[in-house]
Order: C-alpha cells, then sequence, then structure tokens
C-alpha cells in the first residue's frame, strides 16, 4: 500500500484510472490496495469530492470536449463516457451543462470544464499544458519566411 498522506492531486487522480476502461469504485480501490471507504476518504480530501463523482465529471468533460472537436457521433461519445444509454447520456450532460449534447455542439463553446472551483479536470492530450505555450505553425512559418528574406536581401 502506497501512502497518501503527503500526495498532491495529480497522485490522487492517478487512482482513479484510465477514463477508457470502465471503473468501479470497489475495484478502484482494490486496485490501489485501500478498503472503499478509505479510497472514498483519500480521494475526497485531495479532490473535493468522492472518486466516483470526480470521474463522472471527467468523462463528461471529455465527452463536451469530443463534441466540440470531434466528428464523433453523440451515441458514440454517449458510450465512450460510460453510459449505457443516449438518454442517460443526454440527463447527465444537461444536469451539467444546462444544455443538451446536441445544442452543445452546435454552439461550440471554448469551455468544456465543469466547476472551474474543482482541483482538478479532464485535459485533453492536445491541449497545452500549465506554463506551455501553444504552437502557432502559421507564427512560425511568417517567423521562417521572414528569416529567409531578411538572409536573402543581406546576401
Amino acid at each position: 500500500m502506497v501512502s497518501m498522506s503527503n500526495a498532491g492531486p495529480n497522485e490522487i487522480l492517478g487512482l482513479l484510472g484510465d477514463l477508457d476502461q470502465s471503473a468501479r469504485a470497489g475495484d478502484l480501490a482494490a486496485r490501489a490496495s485501500y478498503s472503499k471507504p478509505q479510497f472514498g476518504r483519500i480521494v475526497k480530501r485531495g479532490l473535493g469530492a468522492p472518486p466516483m463523482t470526480v470521474r463522472r465529471r471527467m468523462l463528461l468533460e471529455r465527452a463536451a470536449h469530443r463534441l466540440t472537436q470531434t466528428g464523433q457521433s453523440i451515441t458514440e461519445i454517449a458510450f465512450d463516457a460510460g453510459f449505457g444509454s443516449l438518454e442517460g447520456f443526454g440527463r447527465a450532460f444537461r444536469s451539467a451543462f444546462r444544455i443538451s449534447p446536441s445544442r452543445y455542439r452546435k454552439l461550440k463553446p471554448d469551455e468544456y470544464r465543469i466547476d472551474l472551483s474543482s482541483a482538478v479536470h479532464y485535459a485533453p492530450s492536445d491541449a497545452p499544458r500549465k506554463g506551455e505555450k501553444p504552437m502557432n505553425v502559421i507564427e512560425l512559418m511568417t517567423e521562417h519566411h521572414s528569416w529567409e528574406m531578411l538572409r536573402f536581401i543581406e546576401a
């Protein structure tokens, strides 16, 4: 058993498992070598909410991101988010975002996070990390072109 007394949000977040794999609280607790109640206390203390609440929020945030960034069908996104039905996904999504998934997709909002006061959120792999500057290809090409033209003029 790993001591989690000094663990930060990232270490605790790792206990919630891979979002692509279905999971139950008991399974996650067993994988982390904790009892289910102790696991719940550790995650709640570190992340501010019970394990399955955090996991569900992250799955819904990932679904919201995919609605605006991919061409996946809403049904496919719903099943990827661990919902057994499109109706259940629609209710949960509407409860979290106050809008239906199809309307959300049409509006294409930039913000996909729920409850911005929370410690952790879904972070797409293509999103810039904290302190990281996203690469702007047009800007890089323009700078390169300017540099090449300056070299040409100097020659």
